[in-house]
């Protein structure tokens, strides 16, 4: 192989190397909002049919001084665990301090923890009311454990407002084995009279933040990330922070809205009864960076209402997700949610994905380990487009040899454009070789390195295997030889060297040099 045909592979593999990297930051790194798939949608407006009861007196103008009653605290474990996750509680607000996913290890070879609260004062599941919905319905709750699951419970007064309390109930609901879970908020007034909650803005506000896991050290869009999701009616949106901002309020009623990490999401399905969702991003203390989810709900013009959430708080793996399409593959009975759709398939070569992703499942079953896996699935893919490779590279070394003659015609003919068209036409049909020959098969071949790619970035069985101990711990990761401390290989955005990119440009020339001269 001479110079040029070495400096020419060397040249394109980089380039191949440049595009992905580029491609994935472009992917993952997007904000705003944008429909991707389904149909228009339709929002209908949401009917109150509660039944109009006598008004607390100045409900609308919710005070400060909410009064907590000191009733006996009944006090219970506040753990709960389903085989699935672990959940640990907090009395103090009844809200969820730890969320452990025990299938999943972290780096650490813990489970994966899906919530961080940081040192902030908000905690998952809080209840806030009053103006803005700013003041955290607190104090130590009594709990109770329930069969599915654990309930807490407590009474406060608006002397302002109301002399007599009301009840706040928190039933957190769990099914054996599965992620997704119900949080039932229950207010009970002690009087025949409507709640003494806002009436012109909103009831009460359930929070869920500031942070859902697992533990980054930033979000580099690239191995790991926070996007946003609505979901109205067929169709998935991506929301997006503009300008700036810090926030974004959606007031259209959404199937569900999701936060999406690489590997791991949180899904919510509100109630019926919510006027708007709040995104926000807002730094918040010991978060290295937040991402809030907030439901307002609308005011409550009875003395008793039941609002229930559904949340999934997990791994981002289709058949999980796809289990709430039919009642019967999930124990709450939830059917046609469609939140499976929060992971999308790539019109054009999501077959091919999909036929790759069998591929390399099958070959893992017969050699548990998925770095042999990947290598043999490799080989599969480059001995099926071998006559592809072959025909390109045949192509290639004729239009090489015809390069002097080329020259020639340029030169003999030189500033007759036209004439020159003509003579090299004349060439190539008479040596048989097709200028467009080297590049064509190449191009059909690109499908296969975009499916390939996909399947290496985004395949959650990938996360955590260890293909070889010491050097390549975790197939979702870059591997590492040397690391650069603070220097970054501008545009690709390393801080390491890598081996594998190496031995790449080295296979690539190894194989133009078996290619070059084809029996």
């Amino acid at each position: 192989m001479d110079r040029k045909t070495i400096l020419a592979v060397i040249v394109s593999t980089l380039i191949i190397i440049v595009g992905f990297s580029i491609q994935n930051v472009i992917v993952n790194s997007r904000t705003g909002t944008e429909g991707t798939e389904g149909e228009d949608e339709v929002i209908e407006d949401i009917a109150d049919p509660s039944t109009e009861l006598p008004t607390s007196p100045a409900v609308a103008d919710f005070p400060s001084g909410l009064i907590e009653v000191e009733d006996p605290v009944v006090r219970c474990k506040p753990l709960f665990e389903n085989g699935t996750i672990r959940t640990q509680f907090t009395l103090d607000g009844a809200t969820m301090n730890s969320l452990q996913l025990m299938e999943h290890t972290a780096v650490d070879n813990r489970p994966v923890e899906m919530i961080f609260s940081g040192q902030t004062n908000r905690e998952p599941f809080s209840i806030l009311v009053g103006e803005d919905n700013q003041i955290p319905l607190g104090g130590e709750y009594s709990c109770r454990i329930v069969p599915d699951g654990i309930e807490f419970y407590k009474r406060y007064i608006l002397p302002e407002i109301q002399p007599e309390p009301f009840t706040v109930r928190k039933i957190f609901r769990f099914s054996p084995n599965e992620y997704l879970f119900e949080i039932e908020v229950l207010f009970e007034n002690s009087v025949n009279r409507q709640l003494p909650l806002g009436v012109d803005a909103s009831a009460y506000r359930l929070y869920v933040g500031p942070q859902i896991g697992p533990e980054f050290l930033k979000l580099d869009n690239r191995q790991e990330y926070r996007n946003y999701y609505q979901y109205i009616g067929e169709r998935r949106r991506r929301v997006r922070f503009r300008g700036g901002n810090q926030q974004v309020q959606i007031d259209d009623r959404v199937d569900w809205v999701a936060i999406e990490g690489k590997y791991f999401t949180l899904i919510a399905i509100p109630h019926s009864g919510v006027s708007s969702i709040m995104f926000s991003n807002e730094p918040r203390e010991g978060i290295v960076a937040t991402s809030e989810l907030s439901f307002d709900r609308l005011p409550i013009k009875s003395s008793v209402e039941s609002d229930s959430y559904f949340i999934y708080l997990g791994p981002k793996i289709r058949q999980e997700l796809a289990r709430y399409d039919d009642s019967q593959a999930n124990q709450r009975g939830l059917n046609s949610l469609n939140i499976k759709k929060l992971i999308p398939i790539r019109p054009l070569i999501g077959w091919l994905e999909g036929a790759l992703k069998w591929g390399l499942q099958i070959i893992y079953r017969v050699v548990p380990n998925y770095g042999i896996a990947i290598i043999l699935l490799t080989i599969v893919v480059k001995l099926l487009l071998t006559p592809l490779t072959k025909k390109s590279q045949q192509s290639m070394s004729r239009m090489q040899e015809l390069s002097p003659q080329v020259a020639e015609i340029r030169e003999q003919y030189q500033g007759d454009q036209q004439k020159i068209n003509i003579e090299l036409a004349t060439l190539y049909k008479r040596e048989g070789v097709n200028p467009a020959g080297g590049c064509l098969p190449l191009l059909l071949q690109f499908p296969f390195f975009i499916a390939m790619f996909g399947i290496f970035n985004n395949h959650f069985e990938l996360r955590g295997a260890t293909f070889i101990p010491g050097w390549i711990n975790d197939l979702s990761r870059p591997e590492s030889i040397w690391n650069f401390g603070e220097f970054t290989v501008p545009i690709l955005g390393w801080n390491d060297l890598r081996l594998l990119p190496i031995l790449f440009v080295i296979t690539q020339i190894l194989s133009g040099m078996v290619m070059k001269n084809p029996a």
